[in-house]
């Protein structure tokens, strides 16, 4: 499943959510799905699965590229604000360490 991203993603705090289980993993916006990998898509020829090795967690703010697009001219700041960021275990699936 994929779909296009919402549009106007800063007017307002939105959640951004990772369904992360052992043989696919789905990305979210506002609870609605947007992309969802499944182990059996990937060819074993082609690429390995990489989901269930160990991740850290990096939020940042990358301007313009394929993901959100060209950045309109003469713009070069923008302000990223977490409101909170949470965890969960998914039926018990994957180990969560805080380091």
């Amino acid at each position: 499943m994929q779909q296009l991203m919402p549009q106007h993603l800063s007017e307002d705090f939105h959640a951004y959510s990772i369904d992360w289980l052992p043989d696919q993993i789905s990305w979210l916006v506002d609870g609605e799905i947007y992309s969802t990998l499944h182990r059996a898509d990937i060819a074993p020829d082609q690429a390995n699965w990489p989901f269930n090795e160990s991740f850290y967690l990096i939020l940042n703010l990358a301007m313009g590229g394929w993901f959100a697009g060209d950045v309109v001219d003469g713009y070069d700041s923008a302000v990223f604000s977490i409101k909170s960021i949470k965890h969960f275990a998914i039926d018990g699936v994957g180990e969560i360490r805080l380091i």
